[in-house]
């Protein structure tokens, strides 16, 4: 019996030991904020906003509440945190109307695991918990964003596949109303999409354009244009397939052939001549042809209909050759003399 009653009197003793308490009271000179933690391991306990009467106007349950082991301060009741050196509780008006509001961690709920928090706005009479701000510092990667001087609340989303960036206005209500979006979709590379949507006082405004980033290996010849100085890049994807591009002067694809990852478009041809190489290929019933002197000079040919249109490679800028193509195993290419 006194074995056991020993027993349960360490695991007290542990307990207690265990379980510590912090306070941040340095980010408002109305409000102070405790955390309390079960153990320095779990990282199950709550964080209260607190009055100056020590009233509890809010208290929130974590599962991850970590303190870092700086703060651990042996022996004492109850250790502070400076503000500045937390991400437990954000004080910052985020609806733009003149009060500090209030983020506090909940977890790691966001996307890829990034912190989420509950959202709570200033009243004239303490604060609330408001939905649709809550739902941005969940849904998304990590707490939003605040432009003051522009007033914009601003989210971010990622994944393998790119990111995105959305930004809100506040109106009456604290009801947010989407400004604009911008996209970046990498999941389709070397070409890169974008779209952008913006709110231009009436309504959205839709752009969408692609870029393009082939990488050493993949680019095989690229020369600009000389009358409008629109650039052209050969370059081969996975080593298996052969595209063209022709990219205007912002570097944005104005043309691309074959359409990204068609397997039914028709090959392209490379002719060896005695003038030089010569690759074809056909888009329907536009006919284009890529020429390569025996000295390097380097044309496009555009064929549509019953018109025809010779551009001559600049001077100056060119990369690479077709000659690459004479040797390159390529699915969608084929060899004629």
């Amino acid at each position: 019996m006194r074995c056991y009653v020993a027993l349960l009197l360490l695991l007290a003793s542990f307990t207690a030991h265990a379980q510590r308490e912090y306070l941040i009271d340095d980010f408002s000179p109305l409000y102070v904020a405790r955390i309390h933690v079960d153990s320095d391991t779990s990282g199950v306990g709550w964080i209260a906003v607190c009055d100056q009467t020590k009233q509890a106007l809010i208290k929130l349950e974590s599962t991850e509440l970590y303190v870092e082991p700086d703060y651990q301060v042996a022996g004492a009741a109850v250790a502070r945190i400076p503000y500045a050196e937390q991400n437990w509780l954000i004080s910052k008006d985020f609806n733009f109307d003149g009060r500090p509001d209030l983020a506090i961690q909940d977890g790691h709920n966001s996307c890829r695991g990034n912190v989420s928090f509950q959202v709570y706005l200033a009243t004239p009479t303490g604060f609330a918990h408001n939905e649709a701000f809550t739902d941005l510092a969940q849904s998304y990667c990590g707490m939003f964003e605040v432009d003051a001087e522009r007033k914009r609340i601003s989210v971010q989303q990622t994944g393998s596949w790119g990111g995105e960036t959305t930004q809100f206005s506040v109106r009456s209500n604290n009801e947010l109303f989407l400004v604009s979006s911008y996209r970046e979709d990498q999941s389709h590379g070397p070409f890169v999409m974008y779209s952008r949507e913006e709110w231009n006082g009436r309504r959205m405004v839709s752009t969408e354009w692609q870029e393009l980033y082939p990488s050493g290996e993949e680019e095989i010849c690229s020369f600009q244009l000389a009358e409008n100085g629109k650039r052209v890049v050969i370059f081969a994807v996975d080593s298996t397939t052969l595209y063209y591009a022709l990219l205007r002067k912002d570097e944005s694809v104005e043309f691309s052939y074959p359409a990204l990852r068609s397997e039914k478009a028709p090959p392209f041809t490379l002719h060896n001549t005695k003038a030089g190489l010569s690759l074809r290929f056909q888009n329907g019933s536009a006919r284009y042809e890529i020429r390569e002197t025996a000295g390097g000079a380097l044309t496009v040919t555009a064929r549509i209909g019953t018109k025809t249109r010779d551009l001559a490679g600049a001077a100056s800028g060119k990369k690479g050759s077709l000659k690459p193509l004479l040797t390159m195993d390529l699915d969608n290419l084929t060899r004629q003399p």
